[in-house]
């Protein structure tokens, strides 16, 4: 059975935010072992002791590791943003996929995004508004669930971001903290693709300004 000690350590890495705080020495550890204890449903007092002499060694365990907070906020001030309005997403059953090959190849061709992401058993579409009725009328059969009026956000990054943890738990805490809704994600590489609403677009601007 996990001590108590361990416990409260498995808390504070299940919530980064706590973590954060905790390294950069702001936050106040009486309160925060009230918190976990309450969370842990813990009573007796040598526990709740324990709790709190658990947290100031866990404070300076961690404070020990490097944080890159600083390089995280660099490479988001290099960032180029590239805003796509008036798409939509489809998502069809997998089986349906060989349906839209040769309208794909038109698709890329017209200079149009078009994206598909293939999961286990159905993939996602996601276009212009423009081809939303042909595209619609071949998998109208297949559609599990379909989203209109949103924003296609394109995050340009330099290379480092490959090299830096945390830069995608940043990205979505920003949303997140401006409480902009993530319809979709994906990336290639040095870009960071966000489906958002397109009435979460001046706030998602707001959030991604570093």
């Amino acid at each position: 059975m996990p001590t108590t000690a361990e416990l409260t350590e498995e808390y504070i890495m299940k919530h980064p935010s706590i973590k954060d705080c905790l390294v950069k020495g702001i936050i106040n550890f009486s309160s925060l072992s009230r918190i976990i204890a309450k969370e842990l449903s813990v009573d007796k007092k040598t526990s709740k002791e324990a709790i709190l002499m658990a947290v100031i060694r866990l404070k300076d365990k961690i404070k020990k590791e490097k944080t890159n907070e600083e390089e995280i906020i660099n490479l988001m001030k290099n960032n180029e943003l590239e805003f796509k309005t008036k798409v939509f997403t489809i998502i069809a059953e997998k089986t349906a996929l060989h349906k839209i090959i040769d309208i794909e190849q038109e698709i890329r061709k017209s200079g149009d995004p078009i994206y598909i992401i293939e999961g286990t058993k159905s993939f996602t579409l996601i276009s212009s508004v423009k081809h939303y009725t042909k595209l619609h009328s071949l998998l109208k059969n297949y559609i599990i669930k379909e989203n209109k009026n949103l924003v296609l956000v394109i995050i340009k990054s330099d290379r480092d971001i490959e090299k830096i943890k945390g830069v995608m738990s940043t990205f979505c805490t920003a949303l997140y903290e401006n409480d902009i809704n993530i319809i979709d994600t994906m990336s290639c590489w040095t870009d960071t693709i966000f489906l958002i609403e397109e009435e979460d677009l001046q706030k998602m601007m707001k959030a991604l300004s570093f």
